[in-house]
């Protein structure tokens, strides 16, 4: 298998009108270091910031050209490579408030990101049009992962072994039973990079047992234990909560 665990899978959170089938979400990280997904796919797109400028902005993206998958990236500060991130060694996704938003043209089943100097109160939520269907906060990330050490300290670039007080993956989402179309990443200090969407190729990931789904939905909580670290001072933009 080549992702190092199944970290969870969620019940989708329904609305109360809703009575479609369920749609479940597995997610998986990659090994140490690995700053790219490795899963099979049958379309996928990445955009890695590279080649936009810095400041903050919103765009269109068609994540790298191939052609299969486009959409919006909203509310995002673009930032040059730092201890915090720019897992290519160039640009990197920031944001506070409000949320990074990316809006496809398209559901897809898959989105993964390198997630850098993970941050208490990190938030990836999932849509289907309006409705959402599960959402990740960074208490959860790394539940049950026994070598967290090894994924400590920025693992590349100019900066390589800085900020080794916090982990660094990528981590990949799957949907099982529908897709999505729409994702949110909140603060405060939100730091991400290659965002990749696309449709995964069938067999790479494993399909909760029904009986299991309801117990799995518990997961979905946000939970609201961590640290919490001050970055105000280094940001040219000041954070809020939401």
């Amino acid at each position: 298998m080549r992702f190092k665990t199944v970290l969870f899978a969620a019940a989708a959170l329904l609305t109360a009108t809703s009575a479609s089938a369920t749609t479940t979400f597995v997610r998986t990280y990659e090994a140490p270091g690995v700053l790219n997904t490795t899963v099979n796919f049958d379309f996928v797109g990445v955009e890695t910031f590279d080649s936009r400028p810095t400041g903050y902005q919103s765009f269109q993206t068609d994540f790298g050209g191939n052609g299969m998958v486009g959409g919006t990236i909203m509310n995002v500060q673009v930032n040059n490579a730092d201890i915090y991130g720019g897992a290519n060694g160039t640009h990197y996704a920031f944001t506070g408030s409000p949320p990074i938003t990316v809006s496809l043209d398209t559901e897809v089943t898959y989105f993964g990101f390198w997630l850098s100097a993970l941050n208490t109160g990190n938030l990836v939520t999932f849509f289907r049009g309006n409705e959402q269907l599960a959402s990740y906060d960074a208490s959860t990330v790394f539940d049950g992962v026994q070598d967290l050490g090894l994924y400590h300290c920025m693992p590349s670039g100019p900066n390589q072994g800085a900020n080794c007080g916090e982990p660094y993956a990528f981590v990949n989402f799957f949907s099982v039973g529908g897709g999505f179309d729409r994702i949110q990443l909140s603060g405060p200090g939100v730091e991400a990079d290659n965002f990749t969407v696309g449709r995964y190729a069938a067999g790479e990931v494993d399909v909760p047992e029904p009986g299991t789904i309801g117990l799995l939905a518990l997961g979905v909580g946000l939970a609201a234990a961590g640290r919490r670290r001050g970055r105000h001072g280094r940001r040219g933009w000041r954070l809020h909560l939401r």
